[in-house]
């Protein structure tokens, strides 16, 4: 636990700003020249920094190797959730990404993976319920200060622009990963002293994940996380108040999180939340059941001209509709508000889908191939394409071409009036 007056000294530094901006960097034993350059003065304020960095930074490598090293015994420390909740995130609010980007890394990683089943209710779903909600708070701010920071005025006001919009994607994607691993991780897994792990093969829940879907404020937060990963801030975006017709609940508009990769790591976490709720909690997967395909179409809607996105989010919605429509009337509400929808083909869809046909890849793939024709108007499109007006010409006035000359001139000497060309007098 460190005095709020010393929080300042956690701020990035010049070395780890020029490491993530890709600068090149070349260090003094490297540096043929090193003898010739003038030695920069010593600076004990910056000493002092680094040494309190350095020490914090021990600290929590400390703590990520202890989980491995102690097993049990670790976890088994009295007190251990609202201690860290004392200390660690005591001060949480005040530290940069790049410090929060290293506690996830360091510390909450191996933490997550070392820990026994014993231990779940009692240390680890609280300290990833804290942990959870400071992120989701954390990163929600932050996409929606984005559209609205100022510029800067120094001249390395681009490379602090640059900077800030790594650091948020990277601690996005980072934060989904996180979920992703309490989700599918199984602590029965081969561990190494890295603390690397071995995922399910058929990523199915873990029973530390059916934990925390079964957990009320677990499943809250990782919920609105996959809602917010998928382009979406309980809020509605901007591209659907522009469509006159559709209105959901009279939400605000604010921005969403903006990341290709982000929103392809949420969909893979929805398509698992989806399996478990239709079979664990059907009363919650039927109030969260428009929110999610309202997120999946907005999500087509930001990053649909990417193909890596684009199929994954099909199969999402697909699996989204086939799972709760039955249940849901809502659904094909939300679809028939869409912008330039053909109101006969979701209507041979919709019944498509409520008929009891068995399920096989063929099937599938047509279901696809239809939705992404129904879901035309609302999947994004690349830059260049999205002003493109297509020139269409219609009922034009018909152009009379002379018909062409075969006979011979020459021989039909009439036909040019030379004779007539003596007749002309001056």
């Amino acid at each position: 636990m460190m005095h709020p007056s010393y929080t300042s000294v956690l701020q990035i530094f010049p070395q780890e700003r020029e490491a993530l901006l890709g600068k090149n960097i070349v260090s003094e034993k490297n540096d043929p020249f090193q003898i010739f350059r003038p030695k920069p003065k010593s600076d004990p304020v910056y000493k002092v920094k680094l040494a309190i960095l350095n020490a914090y930074e021990g600290c929590l490598n400390v703590l990520g190797k202890s989980c491995l090293l102690l097993g049990d015994q670790f976890y088994a420390l009295q007190n251990f959730a609202p201690s860290f909740e004392l200390t660690i995130m005591s001060d949480a609010n005040s530290l940069p990404h790049v410090r929060i980007r290293a506690i996830m890394k360091n510390f909450i990683k191996p933490f997550l993976i070392n820990c026994s089943s014993k231990y779940y209710d009692t240390v680890l779903i609280p300290i990833l319920n804290s942990f959870l909600s400071h992120m989701l708070l954390r990163l929600s701010v932050t996409w929606k200060n984005i559209p609205e920071r100022e510029e800067y005025d120094n001249k390395d006001g681009d490379s602090e622009e640059l900077l800030e919009d790594m650091m948020i994607r990277l601690l996005t994607r980072e934060y989904l990963d996180l979920i992703r691993s309490s989700l599918t991780t199984s602590n029965e897994s081969k561990t190494s002293l890295h603390g690397s792990v071995e995922e399910i093969p058929n990523s199915d829940l873990s029973e530390l994940g059916i934990k925390l879907l079964r957990n009320e404020q677990s499943r809250h937060l990782i919920v609105g996380s996959i809602l917010n990963g998928l382009s979406w801030n309980t809020t509605i975006s901007q591209f659907w108040k522009t469509c006159q017709i559709f209105q959901w609940d009279n939400r605000p508009v604010v921005h969403p999180w903006c990341d290709s990769q982000s929103s392809y790591k949420a969909t893979y976490l929805a398509q698992i939340v989806v399996r478990h709720l239709a079979v664990e909690d059907e009363r919650t997967a039927m109030t969260i059941a428009p929110d999610l395909l309202i997120a999946v179409l907005e999500s087509l809607h930001w990053f649909g001209h990417h193909d890596s996105n684009m199929g994954p989010l099909l199969a999402t919605c697909l699996n989204i509709y086939e799972t709760y429509r039955s249940k849901n009337e809502q659904l094909l509400g939300v679809l028939r508000k869409l912008p330039q929808i053909n109101l006969e083909t979701l209507e041979r869809f919709d019944k498509w889908v409520m008929s009891e046909d068995s399920l096989n890849n063929k099937v599938n793939k047509g279901k696809r191939e239809m939705l992404k024709k129904i879901l035309a108007g609302c999947i994004g499109k690349d830059v260049s394409q999205t002003h493109k007006c297509k020139a269409e010409l219609r009922d034009l006035p018909k152009v009379n071409v002379p018909k062409i000359c075969t006979t011979d001139l020459l021989e039909n000497g009439d036909d040019l009036n030379i004779n007539n060309l003596q007749e002309y007098k001056l």
